[in-house]
């Protein structure tokens, strides 16, 4: 708590406006605009966004699919929201997001799109599917749908007060400064989590899967058979051992994704007592 109240000290955050900004994603992408989307997008299925708040599961899901053969894993690149900003650089008339897809004409969907696409492609040329964990996606669900449609979606979630606890504790090399106090990251959090659950009444069906960390711990064969039928891909062995992998992560789950699941990390907020209470009350937590 002495850290985070140093780091948060350090930070320019203004909750408001961030917590404004959920708000106006919900207002433009609505169940409307996803059934009548301005540009008919690629009909490529090679994206699979991993996305879900930091410490969730998403790199053991990640290192799950990575381990298919027909899986490239490239890890939390910020290659989407990057096209983006080049685009309003070229058209400096565009408005942020969201409001930018309410002015964007076919065209650039269609460079927004290739942009992207080129740049993730150029990462694995010959994969069908290729990963991109960049978590914070889940903001551009709805305007990565309209480019890519066939597109796979994969959120993935763990009882909050354990999510929340977590990235808590840890220094992230990313600013995330809702994290360095318990109100401020629950309150963070129900936004995040209202917004999924906008995503998920408004996307159509078989378009994002939710995979509980809980329930990847509690039966990962299952798990895992589900995951890869979900990417349409057909089933492989190596899927299970994930831990044995050599391919480089660079997220604070590095250690965690070398071993064999374990179930250490459930519950594990309650070790805390009432220490942690005031977080579960900002999360409107209830056991």
């Amino acid at each position: 708590q002495a850290g985070a109240r140093l780091k948060r000290a350090r930070l320019n955050y203004e909750e408001a406006q961030t917590l404004g900004f959920f708000d106006a994603i919900e207002s433009v992408f609505t169940a409307e605009f996803l059934r009548n989307p301005p540009y008919q997008g690629k009909p490529t299925e090679v994206p699979v966004f991993i996305i879900g708040m930091p410490r969730s599961g998403s790199t053991l899901v990640e290192q799950v699919l990575s381990n298919h053969p027909s899986t490239f894993g490239a890890g939390e690149i910020k290659e989407f929201s990057r096209q983006l900003n080049m685009l309003r650089g070229r058209f400096p008339g565009l408005p942020k997001y969201p409001q930018i897809v309410q002015k964007m004409n076919a065209p650039q969907f269609n460079m927004l799109a290739e942009g992207y696409l080129n740049k993730l492609v150029a990462l694995a040329p010959n994969s069908p599917r290729i990963t991109d964990k960049l978590l914070t996606n889940y903001y551009f669900v709805g305007l990565l749908h309209t480019l890519f449609p066939k597109a796979k979606f994969i959120h993935t979630r763990r009882n909050p007060v354990d999510t929340c606890w977590s990235a808590y504790t840890k220094l992230f090399k990313d600013d995330m400064p809702h994290s360095y106090d318990f109100g401020e990251l629950g309150r963070y959090y129900q936004k995040y989590d209202h917004l999924m659950a906008h995503w998920e009444k408004v996307l159509p069906p078989g378009v994002m899967k939710t995979v509980v960390y809980e329930d990847v711990v509690d039966d990962l064969p299952k798990m895992a058979r589900e995951l890869i039928a979900f990417l349409g891909l057909p089933w492989d062995d190596a899927c299970l051992s994930f831990h044995e992998s050599s391919r480089p992560v660079k997220t604070a789950s590095v250690v965690q994704v070398r071993q064999p699941v374990y179930s250490s990390s459930v519950g594990r907020w309650k070790r805390y007592g009432d220490g942690l209470k005031p977080l579960a009350e900002a999360l409107n937590f209830h056991e």
